[in-house]
């Protein structure tokens, strides 16, 4: 059911507004307690053009029912998962290695690595999980050492793959305890 917008005019008489407010209400019913209640759809819904939407769907990356934003962008129509992470089905502290959709529709994944050789080739989709990016466009790297040393340095060593995420990283004077942390942004 579609909201009506400017609903009363300064000229209708109840009568004539009510249907229109009745159906009003009930379109907002379900943000009406501060939350929406969405219905399990059996599939991604047919939309009317350049509208955006949100529906509930099962998505097969976490095997959970996730919000999805149905959105429309200048690359075309998008369908976010924006509810999806590693979270969705593991405990948070389960979750050093781990993956999320923002509404925007970005996918962000981040992990650690043991910087165990140089370069040390980090593979975010076997360590941090979920679904392939269709492009990269960010990767952020800092590194940690559990045992005090404090004269390393870690950076980036190859361009990411733009649907892996993949990269090499280095590390400079690390030690049997430093770990490289990463965060990839893409879509």
């Amino acid at each position: 059911m579609s909201y009506t917008a400017n609903i009363p005019q300064p000229t209708d008489t109840i009568s004539q507004s009510q249907p229109t407010l009745l159906a009003n209400f009930q379109a907002l019913a379900p943000w009406g307690n501060g939350y929406g209640a969405f219905t399990l759809q059996s599939g991604a819904p047919a939309f009317v053009a350049n509208t955006d939407y949100m529906y509930l769907l099962a998505y097969a990356t976490t095997s959970t029912n996730e919000l999805f934003l149905h959105k429309q962008t200048t690359a075309g129509i998008s369908e976010v998962p924006f509810t999806a992470s590693k979270m969705s089905n593991n405990a948070a502290a389960s979750c050093e290695d781990g993956w999320s959709y923002l509404p925007s529709g970005l996918l962000i994944k981040w992990g650690v690595m043991p910087a165990a050789s140089n370069p040390t080739a980090i593979t975010p989709t076997v360590t941090s999980g979920g679904p392939n990016f269709s492009h990269v466009f960010q990767v952020l790297l800092t590194a940690d050492d559990s045992s005090g040393n404090n004269n390393f340095s870690c950076g980036q060593k190859t361009v990411p793959d733009n649907t892996s995420g993949n990269f090499d990283a280095y590390c400079a004077n690390p030690s049997g305890t430093t770990n490289i942390v990463y965060l990839v942004i893409g879509i």
